[in-house]
């Protein structure tokens, strides 16, 4: 349970860290303010697609959004419960981590 709930919200600032050390941002303009990218809007991140291949988006899409298991938002607001939790789970978020790990960047 615990390196489910810790890599997924783990995985999320890794992303926006390397958007920015990219040099992309992760911010919009929302009705005259500055609000923080969602994970969706990350994954479309220009940025994200100039570095990561389209299976990897798509991997990182069904795994952590509503277009598959949405395991960012049940983890960010505990509705995981017991039984959602499993060793498949847990393998899916920690292949995510290691897919961000092959990509370099130029700062």
């Amino acid at each position: 349970i615990l390196s489910i709930d810790s890599l997924t919200i783990k995985f999320e600032g890794a992303l926006r860290d390397f958007i920015l050390l990219s040099g992309g941002t992760t911010t919009k303009e929302y009705k005259n303010d500055l609000k923080e990218q969602l994970l969706e809007e990350l994954l479309e991140n220009p940025k994200i697609k100039e570095y990561f291949s389209d299976s990897d988006i798509e991997l990182f899409k069904i795994t952590f959004t509503n277009r598959g298991k949405n395991i960012r938002n049940n983890v960010a607001h505990s509705f995981m419960e017991y039984y959602d939790y499993n060793l498949q789970i847990a393998v899916l978020v920690f292949f995510c981590i290691l897919r961000l790990g092959k990509y370099n960047f130029n700062e």
